[in-house]
């Protein structure tokens, strides 16, 4: 059996498909990833045949402002299209004798390639964004629950409103690439479930639960987690800093930078400084004026282990993203979720009604006093300690990638 993973965009929606890739290939499936040039290390150190795919807007565009994306809305999304257009040559050169795809989220026309191969395909989902009665869209923001007709609509919104942004695009690369027909003005997510897509879900059950009227072909089994097998060899500094004092709160905003984060790490230290609590840092790719930092931080250079820092850790401050979400709880340490973009909020808003974390904030709103407010509410809670401990055990038994994988070899082909 041969399949073909697809995975473009950040960090987060590349990892846990190794990790996938990884069961896979030890199930005897023939597999590889196409990816970003910046992640091939990530894939062949697992080795996991990989191929390039050329370039990476996913980041370029989460780094921008709001105002800078709003004001070149169009330059944008051309340029996504020029990256649409790479990936699908790209990828069916690639995939033209495989038995199936998988594809990450940003590769939005994995469903068109499939249609022209006409073989089985697995979109990946790193939120609940299928329809369901049982709440709105994560896409939309909105966190309370108005009762099951309206929480549909909300994702009939937020797909026809998606549809309807890209549909000139994607027909366009329809016509060009494949040479296949034109889709009607009708989104054809809705088609996807009427047809029971097999939709593979990458998040824990155990902070959402599969709804009761999702059908059998979407898997909600457990985050996919990559087990390290390579040495930890933190710097002689970091594990002096870890060693000498109480586990400290930690700062990780992934791959994310632009000047309004570099803003509000301020407010962010301003509290942290107040509060007495020892700090590490992630700097990432944002920037710090170093003098401005507590004297009892420390700041990471390079990649790190989250599997192996993390649980060295008090809390975290984290932007939410479904990677680190599940990290922290894998850790057993309590969050402070301070969403940037995308479905990052949601994450916060399930953490926060399981009792996991502090109330989740928003970058773009956050002042001076929010994140010492967010210390203050955990210590308080100290039942949020206890939650974060007693879900960390059931994460651990998951083995989401394990089943998953299963799943995709005993499929029911056509």
């Amino acid at each position: 059996m041969k399949v073909s993973i697809l995975a473009v965009g950040t960090r987060g929606d590349i990892q846990p498909c190794v990790a996938l890739a990884v069961e896979l290939q030890k199930k005897g499936v023939e597999v590889f990833i196409a990816t970003h040039k910046e992640y091939e290390k990530l894939v062949t150190s697992n080795n996991i045949k990989y191929y390039e795919m050329p370039g990476n807007p996913a980041v370029e565009l989460a780094n921008k402002d709001k105002k800078e994306n709003e004001s070149k809305k169009n330059n944008s999304l051309e340029k996504l299209e020029e990256y649409l257009r790479k990936w699908l040559i790209k990828s069916f050169e690639l995939c033209n004798n495989t038995d199936a795809i998988i594809y990450t989220p940003p590769f939005i026309l994995g469903a068109h390639l499939a249609e022209k191969l006409k073989i089985t395909y697995f979109p990946v989902v790193f939120e609940p964004s299928i329809t369901t009665k049982m709440f709105p869209s994560p896409h939309q923001w909105i966190s309370k629950n108005y009762g099951s007709i309206i929480n549909k609509f909300t994702y009939t919104v937020a797909n026809n409103l998606f549809w309807l942004s890209m549909r000139k695009r994607i027909n366009r690369l329809r016509k060009e690439v494949l040479n296949l027909p034109a889709l009607s003005l009708k989104n054809p997510y809705t088609k996807m479930i009427e047809d029971k897509v097999p939709y593979l879900c990458c998040f824990s059950p155990n902070l959402v639960p599969k709804p009761n009227d999702w059908y059998d072909n979407v898997e909600v089994n457990g985050y996919w987690f990559l087990e390290s097998t390579a040495e930890i060899t933190p710097s002689k500094e970091l594990k002096e800093f870890l060693k000498n004092g109480e586990p400290p709160i930690f700062i990780d905003f992934g791959s994310f930078a632009n000047k309004r984060l570099s803003k509000k790490l301020e407010h962010i230290l301003t509290d942290l400084s107040k509060s007495n609590a020892r700090l590490l840092i992630d700097i990432g790719k944002t920037s710090l004026d170093e003098k401005k930092l507590p004297s009892n931080s420390y700041i990471i250079r390079g990649d790190i282990s989250h599997e192996w820092l993390l649980p060295k850790t008090k809390i975290i401050i984290m932007h939410g993203g479904v990677g680190v979400t599940h990290a922290a709880l894998k850790a057993g340490i309590p969050s402070i979720p301070i969403s940037i973009l995308g479905t990052q909020h949601y994450w916060g808003e399930v953490l926060y009604k399981l009792g996991l974390s502090a109330p989740p904030l928003k970058m773009r709103k956050l002042n001076t006093g929010d994140v010492l407010t967010s210390i203050e509410y955990i210590e308080a809670n100290t039942n949020i300690f206890g939650n974060t401990k007693e879900i960390k055990n059931k994460i651990i038994s998951e083995n989401g990638a394990e089943k998953v994988a299963n799943f995709i070899i005993n499929f029911d082909y056509p």
